[in-house]
């Protein structure tokens, strides 16, 4: 937010609509108005994918266009209602933000170094508490002619060893109807009021005095499953029987039997990137934020945890794939492991390596024993 509000005075500053001498409610007006159209190109930004076929094969284009979208944290296209769900909001709603961010808007910001400088100079003389990382972006954007969000090394196998395969729409919005849970069940992450208001489309009866038609259209809404198309059902990962040689990736994951959802995860890849961009700069910071991704894409089923923690090796983060790569998710949390085994164990299950153990292969033997004897 610090960022586009910067970005917002550059712009107004340089299209004269406000000046030094403007009192300064008027120019902060200016500025809220202007953040707040921001706000909603960002939110009401989709991608849309121009599907071609060829030898039996569908493929994307990637192009993006604007329009409505049904992703998971999206809140609809109120301000006041995006900026609750960014300070306010659950896991999934804040997590959103940067996420549409990296796709247009902050891209088209950093491609241009100079444009960004007075940006970083705006951020600068506010106290903002971090800055741009300019030599960063000097390196990627200038010296080196790349993206902005360009992909780090493990991210970009996916893409350049043809480690996923595209869905087709017809298939997608199938896996909608048949997979996505109703807008009313109960969730880890359960819908706040602005997401089931967005989703429905309605009002919610127990928030407004509302007609009893509005209200039955209002819970027959909530009984339709949830439009949120998640990243596996974008992509599925490839195996190593369709290629024509093993890849490593995949023979790493297919021995331990890792879940595979969609790849190697891209976004976690542009999410610490645009950390490193806005102040992240510490191992610590990094980590941080691949947990947060951790909670929310693996919960929406855009990736699987082995999916993300490989993409956030290409920053410097720890990773090595098997079945106790859960102690290196939060190093820093010295109780997170027994947090996440209480949390295993209050949902009927255990932690990965468990299954591997000695105690359980024999007392399934016991069980299995047991149930071949004769009454």
């Amino acid at each position: 937010m610090h960022f586009i509000e910067a970005y917002a005075e550059v712009q107004l500053e340089a299209e004269g609509r406000i000046t030094e001498t403007m009192p300064e409610n008027m120019k902060k007006d200016e500025i809220t108005k202007r953040v707040n159209g921001h706000l909603v190109d960002i939110f009401s930004e989709t991608k849309q994918t121009a599907e071609t076929t060829a030898n039996g094969k569908t493929t994307a284009t990637g192009a993006v266009q604007k329009g409505i979208s049904h992703e998971a944290g999206n809140v609809g296209m109120s301000p006041l209602t995006i900026r609750k769900a960014i300070t306010e909001g659950n896991l999934r709603e804040k997590m959103y933000f940067p996420y549409k961010t990296t796709w247009d808007f902050t891209h088209a910001i950093l491609k241009d170094y100079s444009l960004t400088e007075k940006v970083n100079q705006k951020l600068q003389d506010k106290g903002a508490g971090f800055e741009v990382n300019m030599a960063m972006l000097k390196e990627v954007v200038v010296e080196n002619n790349l993206p902005p969000y360009y992909y780090t090394e493990y991210a970009n196998s996916t893409r350049n060893d043809g480690l996923r395969a595209f869905v087709p729409q017809q298939e997608r919005e199938k896996m909608i109807q048949e997979k996505n849970n109703p807008i009313n069940s109960e969730r880890r992450i359960d819908l706040s009021e602005r997401e089931k208001r967005h989703a429905v489309g309605e009002l919610s009866p127990s928030t407004t005095n509302m007609p009893e038609a509005m209200k039955q259209n209002y819970e027959k809404g909530e009984q339709e499953p949830v439009k949120w198309t998640p990243g596996s059902y974008w992509y599925r990962p490839t195996t190593n029987s369709e290629k024509t040689s093993p890849h490593e990736y995949l023979t790493a994951t297919e021995n331990i039997s890792a879940p595979a959802t969609a790849g190697i995860s891209g976004t976690l890849d542009q999410i610490l990137t645009m950390g490193l961009y806005f102040g992240m700069d510490s191992k610590a910071e990094l980590e941080q934020g691949r947990l947060a991704c951790l909670g929310w894409m693996v919960d929406a089923q855009d990736h699987s945890v082995n999916e993300i923690m490989t993409a956030s090796k290409g920053f410097g983060l720890e990773y090595k794939m098997g079945a106790d790569s859960y102690t290196q998710i939060y190093p820093q949390d010295e109780n997170f492991v027994e947090k996440l085994k209480e949390s295993q164990i209050k949902r009927g299950s255990d932690l990965p390596d468990h299954f591997l153990s000695q105690e359980w292969v024999e007392k399934k033997a016991a069980e299995m024993n047991s149930s071949k004897k004769v009454p």
